[in-house]
């Protein structure tokens, strides 16, 4: 759950790595592009209420704190304050350079799903022919 100091944050499209940076160097373009990203899909999960985007949250605060591992807390039923409160100051951290977010590379090429795959996987396509994605969000430890 708490693995080497990073979580993952997982869409249909990609699969983002955040944790703590260890300079406060100003973010490049393309870091903030990624970083508004995992705003995104953190203030997505959590309004959705989803346990492991809490968990990914709190751990990340907990990085920001100090802490070696994240403190225990109930991961249910957040009020509206504290998870507007995680994504503010996530978003905050995030923008300031104190945490990174950062686009999993993945090691192996994936071959060209079929027609039925897409289907079962919630992705249909449109008359243009542009693949829609089903929105899913979901943290991988």
């Amino acid at each position: 759950m708490f693995h080497e100091g990073c979580v993952r944050l997982q869409s249909p499209a990609e699969t983002l790595r955040l944790g703590r940076r260890r300079s406060g160097e100003p973010l490049s373009a393309l870091e903030q592009s990624v970083a508004r990203r995992a705003v995104s899909l953190l203030r997505f999960g959590l309004d959705a209420g989803d346990r492991k985007t809490i968990e990914a949250a709190q751990a990340l605060v907990s990085l920001l704190d100090g802490q070696v591992k994240p403190s225990a807390r109930r991961t249910n039923a957040l009020s509206v304050s504290v998870r507007e409160e995680l994504v503010r100051r996530l978003g905050a951290e995030l923008s300031r350079g104190r945490l990174f977010a950062e686009v999993e590379k993945t090691t192996t090429e994936r071959p060209e799903p079929s027609e039925s795959a897409l289907s079962a996987s919630g992705i249909s396509e449109s008359a243009d022919g542009v693949a829609q994605h089903a929105p899913r969000a979901a943290v991988n430890f």
